[in-house]
């Protein structure tokens, strides 16, 4: 009996390990209390998706392609396919389409996530935590996981994008003065999201700062949901499946800010709400002088 017990142990870890596996250091607190900043687990990669459980803790990857968004998330899986769960924070219901899940962070106040990028198809699953390990001896806080992958004092990249009346605006009809960009796909961060969005947009129209709405869906669906929160900021579309512009951004969840200078580099990126640091940089410095927010002022946050 006990040498079966041997030879099945054995066998499982030869599984484990021909599947590979990997330690993950947790970068910010979208999986608090459960794990922690610097928390580091053991994953497996390729679990089987005909194995998936709900609440088992995942590592995924949010991009629609392999050039899209390759950092990899730790959530939990909330919902397998034909689910439907109720989203938190909106109470709405929501189904999982076949051959998708959906993904959750355990503090649903401070986690990008399937509310932000819909039901993830099932492949986008690149592994399973299957142990917490314990803390390195010589930690060191992990960097905060970006929005957008362009980063400070590089020049913002060229991109194009249609207006609701089909009209075409690019960059270039930017140039030479500093300009507010705002990423975003109809959801709830982007619907809780918006009266911060329209308060900066007024003050930036004061210090005569463009800002702009980019939606990364189609017109129908983007005038909707413009008409649903009555914002009175222009906007474009940038579809994720014709538009670069995603890509070309790095960007890795929405909505997202971009702050691109006269000069056209990126000056300040994030999430616009109160929790970013960046953001009420961004409010403080157009509230306290109607200007745009300077250089120093971002780079010493």
């Amino acid at each position: 009996m006990t040498a079966l017990l041997i030879l099945a142990m054995a066998f499982a870890l030869g599984t484990l390990v021909c599947r590979g596996l990997f330690v993950i250091t947790v970068v910010g607190r979208s999986m608090s209390p459960t794990l922690p900043p610097g928390s580091r687990v053991l994953t497996v990669r390729s679990w089987p998706a005909r194995a998936l459980r709900r609440g088992q803790i995942a590592v995924v990857t949010p991009g629609l392609s392999p050039d899209v968004a390759t950092d990899l998330y730790i959530k939990r899986i909330a919902g397998l396919p034909g689910d439907t769960i109720v989203v938190p924070g909106s109470g709405r219901p929501t189904h999982v389409p076949r051959d998708s899940c959906f993904v959750l962070g355990d503090n649903h106040e401070d986690s990008v996530d399937s509310r932000t990028w819909g039901a993830l198809p099932l492949p986008a699953v690149r592994g399973v935590v299957v142990a917490r390990l314990p803390p390195a001896r010589h930690t060191v806080a992990p960097p905060a996981a970006r929005m957008v992958g362009v980063t400070p004092g590089e020049r913002a990249p060229r991109f194009s994008a249609r207006r609701l009346d089909g009209a075409t605006v690019s960059s270039a009809d930017f140039a030479g003065r500093p300009w507010l960009m705002v990423v975003f796909m109809p959801c709830e961060p982007a619907r809780a999201a918006m009266p911060s969005i329209e308060a900066v947009g007024a003050r930036a129209r004061e210090a005569g700062i463009t800002v702009v709405l980019v939606s990364l869906v189609s017109e129908d669906p983007t005038r909707e949901f413009l008409r649903e929160v009555k914002t009175s900021l222009p906007a474009l579309v940038a579809p994720v499946d014709e538009n670069p512009l995603r890509r070309d951004y790095r960007i890795a969840g929405w909505p997202c800010f971009c702050l691109v200078d006269e000069n056209g580099c990126l000056r300040a990126s994030g999430f616009p709400g109160e929790l970013d640091p960046e953001w009420r940089a961004v409010q403080d410095g157009w509230g306290r002088d109607r200007g745009a927010i300077s250089p120093s002022e971002v780079a010493a946050l």
